[in-house]
């Protein structure tokens, strides 16, 4: 008797969002931020993943001074949510992740890190660019 598993997640869809620019990018996360917020959600579940170093990730045009979002394992108290890079975040997670700098999909072990650290939602902030290369991957499967 061969036996059947269905496995069930808990969470949201994913949600990507689309940008063109490094404006909208900031414009798009500060609007979920905002969402986020007005839940009452608190700190430790949101996490916001770059591949990119903070003082090059487009957070550090949001927040450059740390204080709403800080960096991940220092003790920031009154933070809002925190911030780490893809590659330090690897084998942790968090119950939202915010992936931001998404600019393209070519390295799959890096974006497998990154898209599989949500335990309930993952919203991804990704260029046009990659949203037209991550639904041309979607169609040759």
């Amino acid at each position: 008797v061969e036996k059947r598993y269905k496995l069930t997640i808990d969470g949201e869809p994913v949600d990507y969002k689309v940008w063109d620019d490094e404006i909208s990018q900031i414009e798009k996360i500060r609007t979920v931020i905002a969402d986020l917020a007005s839940k009452k959600i608190k700190s430790e579940s949101i996490v916001i993943l770059s591949s990119k170093a903070r003082e090059n990730s487009v957070v550090n045009k949001i927040d450059p001074s740390g204080m709403i979002i800080g960096n991940y394992g220092e003790n920031n108290s009154g933070c809002f949510a925190w911030f780490s890079t893809v590659q330090s975040f690897k084998g942790l997670e968090s119950k939202i992740i915010l992936l931001v700098d998404v600019e393209d999909y070519s390295d799959e072990k890096m974006m497998y890190v990154a898209l599989s650290r949500a335990r309930s939602q993952l919203i991804v902030f990704e260029s046009k660019d990659a949203h037209k290369q991550r639904i041309n991957l979607i169609k040759k499967r």
